[in-house]
Formats: C-alpha cells, structure tokens, sequence
C-alpha cells in the first residue's frame, strides 16, 4: 500500500464541491482523495489561443485608458466635453487630450447627427466608435467616410454587473468624481420639471438628478 505522506490543503466554493461530486459520479470514482489526485496529476490543462479574445481583452484595456482621461478631465475642470465642443473644435479638443494618434475608442453618449459625424470625422483610421446613445429617430452620417477610415461602429444598450461594480469601487476610492457630471438636481414632487428642463436645456445638460429620498 502506497503511502501518501505530503498533504496539501485546498479550498473549494460550497458549489464547487457539488460540481466536483457531478464529476466524480461521471467517472464512477467515490474517493475523493483519489480523484483529485489523480486529477491533478494526470489530468489534461486546456490553454486555448483565441486571439480574437486577446483582441477584445486589447480593446477594453484601451477603453479603460481613455474613460480614465475623461474622468481625469472632469474631476479637474468640472466640465467635461463643454470647454471642447463650444470653444473649441472637436477634433483640435481630442489631438489635445490623446495626442497625435488620437483616442483608440470614441463613445457617442449623445445620440445625434452632429455627435456621431464628429466622431467619424475625426477618428483615427482603423479605429473604433461605440455608440451608447438612443438615436430618437433615423440616423443621418456619412457612411463614405466611415468606410473610408475603416472604422469599426459598434453598439450597446446594456452594462455587465462587473461593469456597475467596478463604477461603484472607483467611485469609493475616490478615483471618479459624481458632482462636476450632475447638472441639475430635483426633488420627486418635481420631476415634471426635471424632464421639462432636459428638455429645455439639451446643449448643456449632462445628467439631471431626480432625489426620490423622503425629506
């Protein structure tokens, strides 16, 4: 009889352990020592080479880089794209920003012809834009230079879960500051004017606040 003198210690999640227990009576073994064992040292490691995923994984990375210079730009001014847009042409406001290459990722988070034409005037060839914003009606923009860019448009209505976590960890550690992006803050009983000022005030207006606390 073998003897097994080297322990190691291993902790499992409660439904990792069933898993584990779904395997075993896969493989008709009822000694759990003995398939984890035999696991570990027999068992075959998969290493995948996907590289549209490391792509993807590239991409967010960027992504990441550029949301912290938005961030960076707005916890120092208060402001956020008024200073570049109204004072300032667009493409002169992102060569400032990102240098000569220009953002890797250009989000549209306004949802109109002049937005999303600025975006694919002045992206950088190869690039990629997301659109983020709700386009209230028919889209109008210049697919000739989208194509002649090579751009890549993407779309997106939802977050993941990960994505409302780690925007709630940045802004506990005090990495991303709420205030200089709220315009406007309402009390419940005034949410018709909350919207009637959005709608008074589409130019200026980032984020209007609608309190719902009880006072």
């Amino acid at each position: 009889m073998k003897e097994y003198s080297k322990g190691i210690y291993v902790k499992f999640k409660p439904e990792e352990v069933e898993i584990l227990h779904d395997r075993m009576k896969e493989a008709g073994v009822q000694n759990m020592s003995a398939y984890i064992r035999k696991m570990a040292i027999n068992g075959y490691v998969i290493i995948p080479e996907w590289p549209d995923l490391n792509r993807v994984i590239s991409l967010h990375t960027r992504i990441s880089n550029n949301l912290n210079q938005y961030a960076k730009k707005a916890n120092e001014t208060g402001k956020l794209y008024e200073e570049d847009t109204k004072n300032k042409d667009f493409g002169e406001a992102m060569i400032e920003a990102f240098g000569p290459d220009k953002a890797d990722v250009i989000y549209d988070c306004a949802g109109n012809n002049i937005t999303m034409g600025q975006a694919i005037k002045y992206a950088r060839k190869g690039s990629t834009i997301v659109l983020v914003a709700v386009f209230a009606g028919m889209a109008e923009i210049d697919l000739a230079v989208a194509n002649d860019h090579e751009l890549d448009i993407k779309s997106t209505m939802m977050y993941r879960h990960d994505d409302y976590i780690d925007g709630i960890r940045l802004v506990n550690e005090g990495k991303v500051h709420l205030r200089p992006l709220i315009s406007k803050t309402f009390d419940f009983k005034d949410y018709l004017k909350a919207y009637q000022y959005i709608d008074d005030n589409r130019e200026t207006t980032m984020k209007v606040i609608i309190n719902v606390s009880e006072k």
